[in-house]
């Protein structure tokens, strides 16, 4: 292709020589430094230049920014450490940001998350044990309750021995007890914490 072989085949990494613009944060840091991988011959890297930025920035281009309005709002999520400073200043998000862990996996799978971890067992069989859930929470920091898209219940199990507890479920989940009477059995007691403060029982 370039007329004369190329002995050096492996990229060669540059330690935390990429830089992504960002947002200023509250720091004031305008910057996040990233590895970056170069080819050492100068043809070989306008290829890998053209297969990864490149590739992205056309990626980014299917928004179709000129035939969007501001009613058509768009939000682009990208996936990678690669700088690519054409798009200008974006908001990051580490990666250990976006570990779900088995309360992710709980909302993710079945829209709701139980907080007592024997129900949880019990509702999310064959997901995750005991023992992985008390672990996970354990590192993890605590789920946002505040969260608009959460409606929070608490609920207590009929039968001897079971005590309150509560659970977050999407606002999308329209039985929330249907939900928990199924997986867990009937309930003795049943509240919906509403927006404004105030509980509704059932």
């Amino acid at each position: 292709m370039f007329g004369g072989y190329i002995p050096q085949r492996e990229y060669v990494v540059r330690r935390k020589q990429g830089r992504i613009p960002i947002v200023p944060d509250v720091a004031g840091n305008t910057h996040i430094r990233v590895d970056v991988q170069e080819h050492p011959h100068p043809m070989g890297e306008r290829l890998r230049r053209q297969i990864t930025e490149g590739n992205i920035i056309q990626a980014i281009g299917r928004a179709r920014a000129g035939l969007r309005a501001v009613g058509d709002p768009l939000d682009l999520h990208l996936w990678t450490d690669v700088p690519i400073p054409e798009l200008g200043p974006v908001e990051p998000m580490l990666w250990s940001e976006l570990g779900a862990g088995p309360d992710g996996l709980m909302l993710a799978t079945k829209g709701c998350r139980l907080s007592n971890i024997a129900d949880a067992v019990r509702a999310f069989e064959g997901l995750f044990s005991a023992d992985g859930l008390k672990d996970a929470r354990a590192r993890a920091p605590r789920m946002n309750e505040a969260n608009p898209a959460f409606i929070r219940v608490f609920y207590q199990r009929a039968g001897a021995g079971c005590k309150p507890t509560d659970a977050m479920f999407l606002k999308g989940v329209a039985n929330p007890r249907g939900w928990l009477e199924e997986r867990l059995g009937a309930l003795a007691w049943f509240k919906v914490q509403q927006e404004e403060g105030k509980d509704e029982a059932v």
